[in-house]
């Protein structure tokens, strides 16, 4: 139940908050040529208190398998669409110029255009839908949110032709100031009412760090203008805002401090958009935030990982009751898929099929389903494996339509495909001493600690002499290729014994939702990107305590590393917003000793990504009768 009080006097905005000076520049990118109109209003809003000129630009997308110039019809036809909007920013009494670009991606189009004009706010117009089932937002707009080139303000609703009155809830994030600012000159603009609403959750006796900041925001303010504040109890934030916001025909809101992983806003402002009635505003600074102020009680990272290495290593002895399992299992309504990739591990493969089948499929069904998936092998490899009774797929001939690259990661992404699972485990099959531990030891923890979404598998890997963890060429590849970088970009994953263990299992509803690099950067991207989306707490490691496979030559070593170091720089500058560089080589030189002599041979080694298998649609209609399972995760 909501509680209201008119807590504060009528105020105005304060002079003090940083004016927009100067040549103001508005960047506003048209999809839809219906939404025109409504944009270059609000736009005209904005110029009011800040003369300057509206830039729309128009962006034809040529896919990567034409040439650019092939975009030129297009763009011609573009150019005369915009000749229209040209004429509308004349009767809105503001200065329009219309421009049309030539991209792969929208988004690219649209940062071009910014850096060019120095433009400082980009309008983004949203009709409240997505061609993506799995995104609230366009794939552009969360591309150009994710990372902002400058100020940007999304519009979702009717317009503002008749806006006589605005609500701004103020909690104290990082863009309020911005939003302030904004609504200022929208409000001058139209001689709109503005209603600064703040939303206290919990104990309405108690104070908070947020009434602190909304008092200081009310202090700052003088007594002039048509703006009234008020003051709002209520169970959450978003319930708040949507109960008032009826009252309003326009509502702005600034996009959240620390956004949930997968969202670019946050979530709050997102769904406040997606349900009111009215015209929403979200904006959102183009200003780096430091984000260490809204959390002054965290504890520091190395605390963190501490804590989360204490709390979610498992061992894998812990789940050898593989009959309290598969209770566990059907108790939740879960099937669980076996992959294995495969390629010329026909010395391995019989042994691996043998003992995973015959005690955690045959004997007791943890398993439901076990395929192999190939890269092309050459040997018997899957002669043996469909002689047990196995189903196999060359991951070349799954989703055709998609092409098809070499590497372990096309088979994890195209395997989703087939497998039916909620849970999908991954064994490599070139273990020699193979256990049905590398299953249920990473299948365990998830079917026992909810808050998991994935598990990672680690283990020794003997030698003669020396630390059986790390002697082997891949313990070495694991130290000194990986874990340096992770520990830059990604500190809170440095307690991940095993970045790159190919033992793991996942919940589908994690697994479908990130990309997939085509190669040996699978595994690392995986580990990077659940921990993104679903934070540190929803990864978990078991240990499996040994694993003998066979060694790989040093160049082979060589081009994995390669492979790995391109992944870390792709995750890594898009963690910490930096570029260290224009662009990742995608071939590497590898240096040759034949008969005596040095060459060097030039191999190409890029890692392609693969998207999020919930956003192929093939996928998500192949999966659509099965959504309202019970027990699905």
């Amino acid at each position: 139940m909501l509680t209201l009080s008119r807590a504060y006097p009528r105020a105005a905005f304060s002079p003090r908050l940083r004016a927009m000076n100067g040549k103001y520049r508005i960047v506003i990118p048209l999809a839809d040529p219906a939404l025109a109109g409504d944009l270059l209003v609000i736009a005209s809003g904005i110029l009011h208190r800040n003369p300057g000129k509206v830039i729309v630009l128009g962006v034809v997308e040529v896919p990567e398998k034409q040439n650019l110039s092939e975009g030129a019809l297009q763009a011609r036809v573009q150019r005369q669409l915009l000749r229209e909007v040209e004429r509308l920013g004349h009767s809105e009494d503001i200065q329009v110029r219309t421009t049309v670009r030539i991209s792969r991606e929208a988004w690219q189009g649209i940062k071009e255009i910014v850096a060019e004009e120095n433009a400082s706010l980009v309008i983004l117009g949203w009709s409240g839908e997505s061609k993506s089932s799995e995104r609230i937002f366009g794939a552009t707009i969360q591309e150009v949110a994710k990372n902002p080139p400058c100020d940007v303000l999304l519009v979702k609703g009717r317009g503002l032709k008749e806006c006589r009155s605005i609500l701004l809830p103020v909690r104290g994030g990082p863009h309020a100031d911005l939003a302030s600012r904004l609504v200022h000159s929208v409000a001058e603009k139209f001689d709109a009412s503005v209603t600064v609403m703040h939303i206290k959750l919990g104990d309405p006796g108690r104070p908070s760090r947020e009434d602190r900041i909304f008092a200081d925001f009310v202090a700052r303010t003088q007594a002039a203008g048509r703006i009234s504040h008020l003051s709002v109890t209520a169970p959450s934030v978003e319930q708040a805002v949507l109960a008032e916001a009826g009252n309003y025909q326009l509502v702005v809101l600034g996009a959240s401090a620390q956004p949930e992983p997968g969202s670019f806003f946050g979530s709050i402002p997102e769904n406040i958009a997606a349900r009111a009635d009215a015209t929403v505003m979200v904006v959102k600074t183009g200003q780096p935030i430091d984000v260490s102020i809204f959390e002054p009680q965290t504890r520091s990272i190395s605390a963190t990982v501490d804590k989360w290495f204490a709390e979610n290593t498992f061992h894998s002895r812990e789940f050898g009751d593989v009959d309290e399992l598969v209770r566990l299992k059907r108790e939740q309504g879960l099937t669980i898929s076996l992959g294995l990739p495969a390629l010329n591990v026909e010395k391995t493969i019989k042994g691996i099929v043998n003992v995973i089948k015959g005690e955690l499929f045959d004997r007791k069904p943890l398993l439901d389903e076990i395929v192999l998936f190939d890269g092309g092998s050459t040997d018997k490899t899957t002669e043996i494996a469909a002689s047990f009774g196995i189903p196999v797929y060359d991951h070349g001939d799954i989703l055709r339509e998609y092409g098809s690259y070499k590497g372990k990661g096309e088979a994890l992404w195209k395997a989703l495909y087939i497998l039916k699972g909620d849970i999908i485990v991954w064994i490599d099959t070139d273990s020699m001493n193979i256990h049905p531990k590398f299953v249920y030891g990473v299948v365990g923890p998830l079917l026992r600690e909810e808050r998991l979404k994935l598990v990672k598998g680690f283990y020794g890997r003997p030698v003669p002499l020396g630390d059986p963890l790390y002697d082997t060429a891949s313990g070495f590849l694991t130290e000194l290729t990986v874990r340096p970088p992770l520990n830059i970009f990604f500190p809170e994953l440095s307690g991940v014994v095993e970045p790159l263990g190919g033992q793991w299992a996942c919940c589908r509803d994690a697994l479908e939702r990130v990309p997939v690099f085509s190669g040996y950067g699978a595994d690392l991207g995986l580990l990077i990107d659940v921990f993104n989306q679903f934070g540190l707490a929803a990864i978990g490691q078991s240990d499996l305590e040994e694993r003998v496979a066979r060694d790989l030559p040093l160049s082979t070593m060589s081009r994995r590393a390669f492979a790995l170091m391109q992944a870390c720089l792709k995750r890594g500058q898009a963690r910490r917003r930096v570029t260290l560089l224009d662009e990742i080589l995608p071939t590497m030189k590898l240096i040759r000793h034949r008969a005596g002599r040095l060459s060097l041979d030039v191999t190409e080694l890029e890692e392609v990504e693969r998207p999020p298998m919930a956003t192929v649609p093939e996928y998500v209609k192949s999966r659509r009768p099965a959504e309202n399972t019970p027990g699905r995760r």
